[in-house]
């Protein structure tokens, strides 16, 4: 089998996305050498971190702007740290209860384009959503998951030497507040909705991964 998923815990934002680049030129390089490598999923959430991405121009909220926030370096809102990442895609938040699937696909080697690799990503968060009694949607030129209109899952992804990393994120069980201080995924009037609201059935987060996985092995092994 050439897919291998790791279960990462809470990591620190900005260690994880130097991970991700060593990883895709560790990889580039055995492909040169002998023509194989192995995908990967890194399957964790994250410590609080608001990510920009690089089609971001300003989607910070400006009410953010008050006196007791002006003591604070320009990189943070109230206290969350604001980092410049390498994906597609504006400003989300990651936080705890946050489920997070990072993808490091081989495109070259399966024959796949980003928008295969998109739709793919997002038949599994369907699947995953539906096997726990939520009905997600599509929204045509607004990648990611809903649940009537809310944003339940987002999708951001780099594709460097023909291999992808970064991926996706499910709400889960969360914080949601802090998506209030910006325009997620630069989607104006948008909503955040997160799994716990929309199910009656108890949320464990480890149950919930180990089911995800099962889904990524379904698809991409």
């Amino acid at each position: 089998m050439n897919l291998k998923i790791k279960h990462l815990g809470i990591r620190d934002y900005s260690k994880t996305l130097t991970q991700m680049k060593n990883w895709v030129d560790a990889q580039d390089k055995k492909g040169q050498q002998n023509n194989q490598n192995q995908d990967e999923i890194w399957m964790l959430q994250h410590c609080s971190v608001y990510t920009k991405g690089q089609s971001e121009s300003s989607t910070l909220d400006s009410s953010i702007n008050t006196e007791a926030n002006r003591t604070l370096p320009t990189s943070y809102i109230r206290g969350i740290p604001i980092i410049q990442s390498d994906r597609g895609g504006k400003t989300t938040y990651h936080g705890p209860g946050q489920l997070i699937a990072y993808m490091m696909i081989n495109l070259n080697r399966k024959g796949w384009g980003p928008q295969k690799l998109v739709q793919l990503t997002e038949s599994i968060v369907l699947a995953f959503l539906q096997e726990n009694g939520i009905l997600g949607q599509l929204k045509e030129g607004a990648p990611g998951v809903y649940v009537m209109n809310k944003k339940i899952a987002s999708l951001g992804f780099r594709i460097r030497k023909g291999i992808s990393y970064h991926g996706l994120s499910i709400n889960v069980d969360m914080d949601m507040r802090p998506f209030n201080n910006i325009t997620p995924c630069g989607q104006s009037g948008i909503q955040m909705t997160q799994m716990k609201d929309e199910t009656h059935d108890p949320i464990e987060l480890n149950r919930l991964e180990c089911q995800l996985k099962e889904h990524f092995m379904a698809v991409l092994s």
